[in-house]
């Protein structure tokens, strides 16, 4: 979506440029831009992620990603993945709005 639809030129950021491992400078210096946009860009995320997997199957489960430097890490893999990093996410936020709050409120 990022490549194909030209989001990357949308947000005056690199195409090839997905933000993993930005420093904090790197971070501070992405170009603002207005939540429209955003948010257009979540929506159509949205429907090809849905249509993704209304499309999907079992067998499509075991089907290896490529490319990548492992031939053997699945869809499945990565689901499962993805289900133990937003889980850690979730802890992560929630340790932060503690800490913000303070004890016992």
């Amino acid at each position: 979506m990022w490549q194909c639809e030209g989001w990357s030129d949308r947000f005056g950021i690199p195409e090839p440029d997905h933000g993993a491992g930005y420093t904090a400078e790197q971070v501070r210096d992405l170009p603002s831009f207005d939540m429209d946009p955003m948010m257009a860009n979540f929506d159509a995320v949205r429907v090809e992620t849905h249509g993704y997997l209304d499309r999907m199957t079992e067998a499509t489960l075991a089907e290896a990603l490529q490319p990548g430097p492992r031939h053997d890490y699945t869809i499945a893999n990565m689901f499962s993945h993805l289900i133990v990093e937003e889980a850690q996410h979730v802890g992560q936020v929630a340790y932060l709005r503690g800490i913000q709050r303070g004890l016992g409120k």
